[in-house]
């Protein structure tokens, strides 16, 4: 078995995968400036997933201005996340599933490796 990574290390590349998130620069870009492997980068992104040591997964969310021309009767509307997946979410949605669902779309790892 290999050693385990250090807390240290943990913290460099969750510092990595925010920076990467921030940029919104696509993972094969952020990684050439960054002289990182790509492929380091996605096992380093696997490995945190899961773990975050007690804290919460990161999530944005960006206020969505009401058209005052819009009809008073909900409608489904559609939520591009960051690495491309886009979850179309209908009007009667349940928001304890939606969470979830935002959880595991964000996980998904983008196609531009």
């Amino acid at each position: 078995m290999g050693r385990r990574p250090s807390e240290e290390r943990r913290r460099y590349w969750r510092d990595v995968l925010a920076r990467q998130r921030r940029s919104g620069l696509p993972v094969a870009a952020f990684c050439r400036r960054q002289k990182v492997s790509p492929a380091v980068f996605y096992r380093w992104r696997r490995r945190l997933a899961g773990k975050t040591s007690g804290k919460s997964t990161e999530v944005s969310f960006v206020p969505l201005p009401l058209d005052q021309a819009m009809p008073p009767r909900a409608a489904e509307f559609s939520l591009q996340l960051p690495n491309g997946v886009q979850v179309t979410v209908p009007c009667n949605f349940d928001e304890a599933a939606l969470g979830r669902l935002l959880q595991v779309a964000g996980a998904v790892e983008p196609r531009d490796a």
